[in-house]
């Protein structure tokens, strides 16, 4: 993959991922899919394309997405941490290592069959990354919902069931 985008030429594109196509922004799609990498090395990610990437216009619209579906944490965290925001705090901790008003956003719109956290039984799932050039960092981040199934045990990797009626052979009808 590294190889293909290495090489591609640069084309006027009308594509959303315009920008990610163009050959001064392979580097940074370079860099975002080598994050995947190292976040998952025993996933493939080869079939990852550019247009799966989005640059998110600034801090806002990224808090819009995690007030939305971090309503619950939020709410839970600020009970918990006596008043301080879940929102804050992550903010703080982002800027400390990549100074967020230095970074370009993106976020990483996978392919359903192609999620590693859906693989492992979440529900949704954002991912997002923070990249600042002047420093040469990439932050990833990313939040999802797992099924209440998974975090209770139902669902594990290693049970292998031929049919669907055997996870209920042992139970009592």
């Amino acid at each position: 993959m590294l190889d293909y985008l290495g090489k591609s030429s640069d084309t006027d594109s009308s594509s959303p991922a315009e920008f990610l196509l163009s050959r001064s922004s392979r580097k940074t799609l370079i860099y975002l899919v080598l994050t995947l990498y190292r976040m998952y090395p025993d996933y493939d990610f080869s079939a990852v394309n550019a247009h799966q990437f989005f640059t998110e216009e600034s801090w806002d619209s990224f808090k819009q997405i995690f007030d939305s579906y971090m309503f619950e944490a939020s709410r839970a965290w600020i009970e918990e941490n006596e008043g301080s925001s879940l929102l804050e705090t992550l903010y703080k901790a982002l800027d400390e290592v990549v100074k967020l008003s230095e970074c370009e956003i993106y976020s990483y719109d996978p392919d359903s069959d192609a999620d590693p956290s859906l693989e492992k039984g979440a529900i949704w799932s954002f991912n997002f990354f923070f990249y600042n050039r002047k420093l040469k960092r990439v932050v990833s981040f990313r939040f999802c919902c797992f099924s209440n199934l998974v975090a209770e045990g139902f669902l594990m990797d290693d049970s292998s069931y031929e049919e669907d009626g055997e996870i209920f052979d042992d139970m009592d009808m």
